[in-house]
């Protein structure tokens, strides 16, 4: 035992293991039947043998036997099945040591009895170290979030959501013994080159298009529009994935938002909840600044009416004087006519010609 076990210490790169591995297969004649299916997450069977013949066939559309010399251990599978949930692809180049990773799977640990066996497991944790395959032609993800056998083929997500790479394997048994426990994932490149090859191209469909819309909406509080697109989500989806259960916790929280006042359905609403996300100095600033502006458009208001009066009185006078000015000039030309200096010219002369004949007399 002592032996073994300082054996096992000393192959850090399971090179005779790997040999050993290798002429075993060589050397052996199996006899297997594959039956090869995806669980239906609808079903209510409580046993495995009663899942897979209830499950949807699948067609193995690729497979890499070759995976002990390459490492790229995946295969790609078809079943005829249309208006799926699907995950949105993203790239093992987002990830980084230290970045945050998500997996989902199904762990046979995580299983509490025959009626949990749909249930995924998610969990988290973070990218511990990135290294390179055997033949330094891609690298490997290894991440400290909880995996347990059973989980390969579970996605790894980045912190956008998006599928970053394939969980494949996880630290050996003895090293796991130890508390080194590890869970190692390819990089999604591997898996869009394996499926262009088949003239696989991924694609959103009008399910998940719906589906994303409506938590968009939901992330801007704008209820009406989040509630209808995950109704219409709903109304494309597979009836198999039901989606109403996941969404039920949403159309909830829609309701407590609009009974609250808190949901952003209108022009106004989404003025009040930017005015909102801004803060109590926002407000007590903008309330300021409209007790301010009131006061200087009263001001503008009020010099305004007083330079229209002022201009009323000045168009009064303006006219008194035209009228003035037009009365001086038909006085003038009144007096300066002949007319008027004959009328005016006989009296006088009769008067001083008395005055003259007055004084004769006197001298």
């Amino acid at each position: 035992d002592a032996e073994m076990q300082d054996f096992l210490q000393s192959e850090t790169d399971n090179s005779f293991s790997n040999e050993v591995l290798r002429s075993i297969v060589e050397h052996s004649v199996f006899a297997l039947q594959n039956t090869v299916a995806v669980l239906r997450p609808d079903s209510t069977k409580k046993n495995i043998p009663d899942l897979l013949a209830e499950g949807f066939p699948a067609t193995v559309v690729s497979v890499n036997d070759n995976f002990l010399e390459d490492a790229r251990d995946i295969a790609l599978l078809k079943i005829e099945e249309t208006r799926l949930p699907a995950l949105r692809l993203g790239s093992g180049e987002t990830l980084a040591v230290g970045k945050r990773t998500f997996i989902l799977g199904f762990p046979a640990t995580a299983e509490l009895n025959q009626n949990s066996i749909l249930e995924a497991t998610f969990t988290q944790g973070v990218v511990s170290a990135i290294k390179q395959s055997a033949h330094q032609d891609f690298k490997v993800f290894q991440t400290d979030a909880k995996v347990s056998e059973g989980s390969s083929g579970g996605p790894l997500f980045d912190d956008r959501g998006l599928v970053a790479g394939i969980i494949t394997f996880q630290t050996d048994e003895m090293s796991r013994t130890q508390g080194d426990n590890f869970a190692f994932a390819l990089p999604i490149e591997i898996i869009q080159e394996g499926a262009q090859t088949k003239d696989v191209l991924p694609y959103e469909g009008s399910y998940g298009t719906l589906f994303r819309k409506g938590f968009d909406y939901f992330a801007l509080k704008r209820c009406d529009k989040a509630l209808d697109a995950f109704r219409l989500a709903i109304g494309e989806s597979n009836r198999v994935f039901v989606s109403e259960k996941y969404l039920a916790a949403y159309f909830k929280k829609c309701d407590e938002w609009k009974k609250s006042g808190i949901s952003l359905d209108t022009p106004f609403d989404e003025w009040r909840g930017k005015t909102q996300m801004l803060g109590s100095p926002f407000l007590y600033l903008f309330g300021i600044s409209l007790i301010l502006f009131g006061i200087f458009g009263a001001a503008i208001v009020w010099l305004l009416r007083q330079v229209h009066r002022e201009e009323h009185e000045i168009a009064f006078l303006e006219d008194r004087l035209k009228m003035d000015e037009m009365r001086l000039r038909k006085y003038q030309t009144e007096v300066t006519s002949p007319e008027h200096f004959q009328q005016h010219k006989t009296p006088h002369n009769k008067e001083l010609t008395s005055h003259r004949r007055e004084h004769k007399k006197i001298v």
